[in-house]
């Protein structure tokens, strides 16, 4: 079983990458983890002040857990699961760790997604990628297309793009 951290903003568009993984790895099983960091509270004040303010689970939208369910029931014979990492940390080293800690066997990430950051505590993870000794496989954007914006059908859409794309 490989396990595959995906980083996410909790955009259907972060969610690109999940059908390459499962045509990459077919027809081994295996298990995604959504990677999200905040940063981590820098003294006691920040824990009931800035923290308690952290509404990330609001700016999780129903159509990124739809496309979840979704990818997760399509590609059920071969990915066992697709799970949330909400993490506390900022710096390279956390970020390694946090990989090796996981048995993470590979990174994949959208080369054209700009990481969104839903709130204020939302670390870059594309950014602090770059500072990890760990392999990081991109997805290429899907035919270029403009993006449509949080939506389910641009997931499908473009998976369907792709094949079609690799056919011709």
């Amino acid at each position: 079983m490989k396990h595959i951290i995906i980083p996410t903003d909790f955009t259907v568009a972060s969610l690109q990458p999940v059908h390459t993984v499962v045509k990459h790895y077919q027809p081994e099983e295996i298990k995604i983890s959504l990677l999200h960091l905040l940063e981590s509270p820098s003294g006691f004040q920040d824990i009931f002040t800035k923290w308690a303010n952290t509404d990330l689970k609001n700016n999780i939208s129903k159509e990124f857990t739809t496309a979840c369910e979704i990818l997760q029931s399509k590609y059920s014979s071969t990915l066992l699961s697709v799970d949330i990492m909400i993490k506390h940390g900022s710096s390279s080293a956390y970020l390694q760790n946090l990989l090796e800690g996981y048995n993470a066997d590979a990174i994949w990430i959208t080369e054209s997604l700009t990481f969104r950051r839903p709130c204020k505590q939302s670390v870059d993870l594309y950014r602090l990628l770059k500072k990890v000794r760990f392999p990081v496989n991109r997805v290429p954007a899907m035919l270029n297309l403009p993006p449509v914006g949080n939506s389910i059908s641009e997931l499908l859409v473009n998976d369907a793009l792709e094949v079609n794309y690799k056919m011709a």
